[in-house]
């Protein structure tokens, strides 16, 4: 960095002298000195980390986007890093549980996808984390609503809608009992 200095719209402006290109499509080469302008905002911001203060005279890997005569950031504070901000396994694998309960409630018992999303769901159920008791819960609901839906159409049903019901039930019984089963 040549120089680091706040512009009078309180913008960042680094003037820097660039010491590699691995792709440009604004024609940048090694030894040009580019301007990079940014905004520190003022207040903490939800969504991607904000773009750190560079430091005059440290060097930074930098991914930028041309806008004018200057560059900017082009992926806020993830743009002055190596390597991308890691993501919360956790909360990507519970939506992917989530995902594939719902599949499995809404999958027809004679589609070949059954069985596989059954031992998908087994897993996620053995998996830890708290799973077991969240996937135990949710197929426990969904067999005690279907439960109730019998009950209370039986009047109304036909016999191949309630032995339709009836499989669903078991199926899902089948399920939690593999998922109690030990390993």
């Amino acid at each position: 960095m040549a120089s680091v200095k706040k512009d009078a719209d309180g913008q960042v402006v680094v003037v820097a002298k660039v010491l590699g290109v691995e792709r440009s499509k604004a024609g940048l080469k090694k030894d040009d000195t580019v301007t990079i302008k940014y905004a520190i905002p003022t207040k903490p911001v939800i969504g991607p980390k904000p773009v750190p203060l560079l430091v005059q005279d440290d060097v930074y890997p930098a991914f930028l986007n041309k806008k004018g005569d200057a560059f900017e950031p082009a992926a806020y504070g993830s743009s002055f890093e190596m390597t991308p901000e890691a993501v919360d396994g956790k909360a990507e694998k519970l939506g992917n549980a989530v995902q594939t309960v719902d599949k499995l409630l809404s999958v027809k018992l004679d589609d070949p996808k059954a069985d596989e999303l059954k031992k998908a769901v087994v897993a996620i159920g053995q998996g830890g984390d708290g799973m077991y008791m969240w996937v135990r819960g949710r197929l426990g609901t969904e067999q005690l609503s279907l439960e109730a839906e019998k009950d209370g159409k039986r009047a109304y049903l036909k016999a191949d809608e309630v032995k339709e019901i009836d499989a669903r039930i078991k199926f899902l019984g089948r399920v939690m009992y593999e998922i109690d089963a030990p390993r």
